[in-house]
Formats: structure tokens, C-alpha cells, sequence
């Protein structure tokens, strides 16, 4: 299954051919000195707690080790959920370079190394030096997908997992679940919940839904839609993005294509046919490989022909940036505001 056709879950989401990171032979060769100095490195390091460390992943996985793990590396996803909660990475992977990902946005990742800053490619090498006890990442069941490598190179996951185990969390589901799964798994790796911080993020949180919630009751008739403009114009099904199930579980009335692709998670439409659907409220993909609104109006004459765009009601949406408490709160009083701007009668008009 090759991703880059769309934005569409999990991965890349990018346009263009899609890239490989397929370990060569000299790589493995020095993987393998790499892993044995770590191995060593272990097993002066001595004793486990009573009983070791396990946790059951998404994958159904049991990963087992003596002690808890303090050395982790995570996918950019997984460290924001991590870092809100006390727990800082010593290595990130993600779709792009830690400063540009909007996952980390305002997150201190200082003396955080970078081991990979493009889909599916990661240095194992450059993970291996940093000698971790565990890799976090999410989970795609459906296409049975660790979050951030591509599904046709599982020799790389291989690869990884003689590095270190991966812990995975499923990622479809609400969001709200993605980020408890990910506070269980945080405090299982030695995160304290009762931290004034992490207590302050959760009423933040808890504030921030009510006030969405308030401001969706004061429109009863806001309709929304969630688009991916790259290199044709992709409509997101709901069902399919976790944030989106909450909001639609918090009274967001938000479109539903019908012609969803085998995949999941969006309606292709070529830019003719663009305004296929009409929503008062467009939320629009912020993340790098989407073309932003004002190209868009540059470049796509059809852009105008959706009436939220002409409205001027638009609002980003930033997927897989969901999961901490404290960023989705911020998403949510960027939504409460772009909802309590819009008229509810655009579509109607």
C-alpha cells in the first residue's frame, strides 16, 4: 500500500513518489557492533525491579524488560503526548525536522536527537548510539502499521526492534482514548500524574471542551468540514480521524463523503469537482504537505466556488497532534473561536 497517492492515514499523507529506508548491508553490518555494545552495556547495568517492566501494546504485543525503561525514543506523535508528562525522549522520528513538526510546537525538545526526519526513514544507527530501552509510537490496526514507517519496508521495523522493543498505542480511536492510553503508558514509564503541570493540562483540557461545547450549542445549525488539498482536493471522513469523533461527540455536525476510498479516511475529488460538498465552516490540513489557503486562492480559481471559503470561515486542523492534553486543548480554543466567528447560515445563504 503505497501512501503517498493522498494525505491519507497513517504515514506519510504526502504527495509524490513514495520513499523507502531500506537498510544496506554495511548498515546492518555496523548495527550489529552497534546492538552487541549495547547488549553488553545491559547486562553490566545489572539488576531489574521485582517482577521487570511489561506493557501489552496495540499490536497486542507484550514487551518485557527487567527494569523500566528510562532511554526512550519516540515518533514525533508519541513524544508530545510523552513530554507534557515528564517523560523527555532521548530521540525523536517524525515526518519532518523536530523544529518544523507541529506536533512538538511550544514542547521543549532540547537535547532531544533527531533519528529521523522524513516518513518511513529512520536511522537506526543514529538510534542505536543513543543505546534506548524502548521505542513509542502509534498503531493503525486496520492496516496493521507501526505510526511513522512504511508498510511495505517491515525490515526496518526488524531492524528497530533489534535496537530496542516498540511499545505501540492505537491510534483510531476517539482522541480522548489515544490520550489516556498514552497517560497509562506514561505512567507505567515513571510519570507523575499528580505533577502540578500535568493536573493544570487536564482542567485546561476539561475547560476547553466545555467551552467548545457551549459554543456549538450556540449554533445549532454549524456545519463543518475537514479538507487535504495536495494534489487533488481530499474531504476527510470522520469516522476515520480520532479528534473528529469527539467533536462530532461534542455536537460538531460535520460532512460525510460518500464515496470514501477502500483505505479510509478520504473522498478524493479532482478540483472541478471541489464543492462536491458544502459545509458553513472549513477546516483545512495545516501540516507542510498541504497547499494553505492562500495558495490555494493564488493558484486553484475553483478554491471560491466552496462558500466557507468565500465566507472567510476557515480554521487549521493539524492531525495526529491530538494526543496530550495540553495540545489538544489549544486545538480546541482554536476551533471554539473559529466557531463562535462563523455564521451558521452560510450554506443556507
Amino acid at each position: 500500500m503505497i501512501w503517498s497517492e493522498s494525505p491519507g492515514r497513517p504515514g506519510a499523507r504526502r504527495p509524490g513518489p513514495a520513499r523507502r529506508a531500506l537498510a544496506g548491508g554495511s548498515a546492518v553490518a555496523a548495527l550489529g557492533l552497534l546492538i552487541a555494545g549495547c547488549g553488553a552495556g545491559d547486562q553490566d547495568g545489572g539488576a531489574g525491579g521485582a517482577g521487570g517492566w511489561t506493557y501489552t501494546d496495540a499490536r497486542g504485543t507484550e514487551v518485557s524488560l527487567p527494569e523500566r525503561p528510562e532511554r526512550i525514543v519516540a515518533h514525533a506523535s508519541a513524544a508530545s503526548a510523552l513530554i507534557p508528562l515528564g517523560i523527555t525522549p532521548v530521540g525523536v522520528f517524525g515526518d519532518v525536522a523536530m523544529d518544523e513538526d507541529p506536533s512538538l510546537e511550544g514542547l521543549d525538545t532540547s537535547g532531544i536527537t533527531s533519528v529521523g526526519a522524513s516518513w518511513g526513514e529512520v536511522n537506526v544507527e543514529a538510534m542505536a548510539e543513543l543505546e534506548p530501552d524502548l521505542v513509542v509510537t502509534g498503531y493503525y490496526p486496520l492496516e496493521k502499521q507501526v505510526g511513522g514507517f512504511d508498510p511495505e519496508n517491515s525490515a526496518l521495523v526488524d531492524n528497530v526492534e533489534e535496537v530496542a522493543p516498540i511499545a505501540s498505542v492505537k491510534v483510531t480511536q476517539p482522541a480522548t482514548g489515544l490520550i489516556d492510553d498514552y497517560i497509562a503508558l506514561g505512567e507505567k514509564l515513571g510519570a507523575d500524574l499528580e505533577a502540578p503541570e500535568v493536573a493544570q493540562d487536564r482542567a485546561d483540557f476539561e475547560s476547553a471542551v466545555g467551552d467548545l461545547k457551549a459554543a456549538l450549542k450556540d449554533k445549532p445549525g454549524l456545519s463543518a468540514m475537514a479538507v487535504s488539498p495536495t494534489d487533488q482536493f481530499y474531504v476527510a471522513n470522520p469516522a476515520d480521524f480520532p479528534e473528529f469523533q469527539d467533536y462530532r461527540k461534542w455536537g460538531l455536525d460535520l460532512v460525510v463523503p460518500e464515496n470514501v476510498e477502500k483505505r479510509g479516511y478520504f473522498e478524493a475529488l479532482s478540483w472541478e469537482r471541489l464543492d462536491t460538498y458544502q459545509a458553513d465552516l472549513v477546516l483545512y490540513d495545516g501540516r507542510a504537505m498541504a497547499t494553505p489557503p492562500k495558495k490555494l486562492a493564488e493558484t486553484q480559481p475553483t478554491w471560491r466556488k466552496l462558500a466557507a471559503v468565500e465566507a472567510d470561515q476557515l480554521a487549521p486542523w493539524y492531525t495526529d497532534t491530538y494526543t496530550s492534553h495540553r495540545r489538544y486543548a489549544e486545538h480546541l480554543r482554536t476551533l471554539t473561536k473559529a466557531v463562535g466567528n462563523a455564521d451558521d447560515g452560510v450554506v443556507r445563504e
